[in-house]
């Protein structure tokens, strides 16, 4: 079975929110944080707990050469 799912971060000005299928009908908020670092550290976690594929964000970015991307570019350890 394929699984299309797409992970963004959404700002609603209180929170950072880790949202699944963000702009769509099936749109599911998985986490709230207070930092967009932690947002991202739950992005990775969500990779790591079972490696699951998705992509990240509006480009639709595999989370594979996200994570790789992020720790390039100094963003997570």
């Amino acid at each position: 079975m394929e699984k299309e799912y797409n992970v963004s971060i959404d700002d609603n000005g209180t929170a950072f929110l880790v949202v699944i299928n963000m702009g769509t009908e099936k749109r599911f908020v998985v986490g709230a944080f207070n930092s967009l670092g932690a947002a991202w550290e739950h992005i990775r976690w969500m990779y790591r707990i079972e490696t699951q594929e998705f992509t990240v964000g509006k480009k639709k970015v595999p989370v594979t050469d996200w994570i790789a991307g992020m720790k390039k570019a100094g963003y997570l350890d």
